[in-house]
């Protein structure tokens, strides 16, 4: 799936916000646990003890043997537990990577490890037998198997790694077991599910960007087992319509398509695909997390009260629909990329309450040709106001911007230090001309007393002169 080349830096800028910030504790679930995905070490292999059965190649270890490599014109396989009396063990790492041709893998049940990547790249893979015994599917496991349709997945399983399934264009419908608590990172980022997309009930914790760029899926139906959303969990999917969230849940809750926390205290994720042209923040929410409103292409009005306390890095960026936006005047900063190539954005008033506007706020907003910056404001990020980007990810000073600000502010340094036209509000416009009007009349005045005590000098040597 291609980004097209303007949204690019857009969206890594969003993307990079999930791991430089985290959402502020007092806006977290109280209940809530940090999770990483731990993947099983690779087994130890015997160095050089190999043989092959002409399609298989084995590598032997402490207790028997390790698939490492697959014949490149095998079109499929049927793993048994034993080869020449040694037990199968598993599947190492990386071992049927990049087997173009092969299109059917069935493992016996009692072959206990899969490796990370283990069939990675496999094209033409269209349908997977996984063993009982098993209990994740690594990394990148099936990452790039465009043809997988059909994946038979045991209860012993209880993980999917981060990217296990990325780029699958021919997935359709997900069926996993209940046995599943966890996906990890883009598990399935920029692959092609069916209209509906139902998590199973067991599934406790979504990881970060794990349905990122997923084609396809209109309408996402979330258990009651689901404790926590990563950041960005379903950003770009263009075609999301609206959530759906069991009676049952502790945690989440959809109103009109849209995904809140239970206690409506954060709006979670507005549906990319939601042909919504006004909104109006509920005044329960108090906080909008990264990329909530990401790429929505219809909104063209927001609305929020002042009971939104925080908004995350990029939560609207790439909103190319987006003409007006009222904050809150509680938001004590505009985070990064918050405004990011919302390319209709003609004008917006910060709150006196921001202190700082972080890197890249406003790129690539072309239609924003003023913006006023309160005295409140002591830092300004790295191409916040004023720029846009081209294909190349270079930037270049947006044509007939200007800021508004008082003189004494750090406006008036970013300004300065970019070169940016500014137009000063306060009684200290002038200030500059007057210092230099001063500056010349006081080498005025001192020229003219230097000029008085020379004469005067002159005079009283003239005099006594005469004197002798």
């Amino acid at each position: 799936m291609k980004i097209a080349p303007k949204k690019i830096l857009c969206t890594i800028l969003a993307a990079a916000a999930v791991f430089a910030h985290s959402m502020p504790l007092v806006y977290a679930h109280e209940d809530e646990e940090e999770t990483e995905t731990v993947q099983t070490a690779a087994p130890e292999l015997y160095e050089g003890d190999t043989f092959t059965d002409n399609v298989l190649t084995y590598n032997k270890a402490k207790g028997g043997v390790y698939i490492t490599a697959c014949d490149s014109n095998t079109t499929a396989v049927n793993i048994g537990e034993k080869i020449d009396g040694y037990k199968i063990l598993g599947i190492y790492d990386n071992a049927f990577a990049g087997c173009n041709k092969l299109r059917s893998a069935s493992i016996a049940d009692g072959v206990s490890y899969l490796g990370e990547g283990a069939f990675l790249g496999c094209e033409k893979l269209e349908t997977v037998k996984l063993p009982d015994g098993i209990t994740e599917i690594p990394a990148q496991c099936f990452a790039q198997c465009t043809s997988l349709k059909e994946i038979e997945i045991p209860e012993s399983v209880t993980s999917v790694g981060s990217y296990a399934f990325s780029y699958c264009d021919s997935l359709g419908d997900i069926e996993l077991p209940s046995t599943v608590t966890s996906v990890g990172d883009y598990s399935f980022a920029f692959s092609s599910l069916g209209e509906s997309l139902e998590l199973w009930e067991g599934l406790e914790t979504l990881g970060a960007m794990s349905f990122y760029y997923c084609r396809g899926v209109k309408t996402v139906s979330l258990p009651s087992t689901l404790e926590s959303v990563g950041s960005l969990s379903f950003l770009g999917c263009e075609d999301l319509e609206s959530f759906v969230v069991s009676e049952k849940s502790e945690y989440f809750k959809a109103i009109d398509g849209i995904l809140y926390s239970e206690d409506e205290t954060i709006l979670e994720v507005f549906p990319m695909g939601k042909n919504m042209t006004e909104f109006a923040v509920p005044e329960s929410v108090l906080y909008i997390p990264s990329g909530a409103f990401f790429d929505n292409p219809y909104l063209e009005t927001i609305t929020m009260t002042d009971s939104v306390e925080a908004i995350g890095e990029a939560a609207f960026s790439n909103c190319t629909a987006l003409r007006s936006i009222t904050l809150s005047n509680k938001l004590t900063e505009i985070g990064g990329s918050l405004f990011c190539d919302c390319s209709s954005l003609s004008s917006i008033e910060i709150p006196a309450s921001v202190g700082s506007i972080g890197d890249y706020a406003f790129l690539e907003c072309t239609s924003l040709k003023t913006i006023t910056v309160p005295d409140t404001v002591e830092a300004i990020g790295e191409y916040a106001l004023g720029f846009t980007d081209d294909e190349e990810g270079e930037f270049h000073k947006l044509d007939g911007f200007k800021i508004m600000a008082n003189f004494d502010t750090a406006a008036k340094d970013y300004a300065k230090s970019n070169r940016i036209s500014i137009e000063y509000l306060d009684e200290n416009k002038d200030l500059p001309y007057i210092i230099a009007i001063c500056a010349v009349a006081g080498i005025i005045v001192i020229g003219i007393a230097v000029a008085v005590i020379v004469i005067i000098r002159k005079k009283k040597k003239t005099d006594e002169f005469y004197q002798k």
